[in-house]
């Protein structure tokens, strides 16, 4: 899975800017692309992050490391809930609101 589109511009954010930017209620439609690339960008953080601690787990379990594959086992359950919410847009209005320090 690839990150690159969040990492930079490409083709597609400028046709989506460009056509946000020509419509008549061009701020509103600007303010849900917001969100909904802040969302994006944080669904394929917390896929990656799920994938690095399944990884520590696989580890854990080969070298029978208990505490290691109990955090990794609770770790993953709670990412796998947290992206079904956040892949039903249920992250919140202002989506980085929480992960940033103040």
């Amino acid at each position: 899975m690839a990150m690159c589109s969040q990492a930079h511009h490409d083709a597609e954010d400028t046709l989506n800017d460009l056509i946000v930017g020509t419509s008549p209620n061009g701020e509103e439609l600007a303010n849900k692309l917001e969100i909904e690339t802040n969302n994006f960008s944080i669904f394929l953080t917390l896929h990656g992050l799920r994938y690095f601690v399944e990884c520590i787990g696989v580890l854990g379990s080969r070298y029978d490391f208990v505490p290691v594959i109990e955090q990794s086992d609770k770790s993953y359950s709670f990412l796998s809930d947290y992206l079904k919410h956040v892949c039903a847009g249920g992250f919140t209005d202002n989506s980085l609101s929480g992960w940033l320090p103040k």
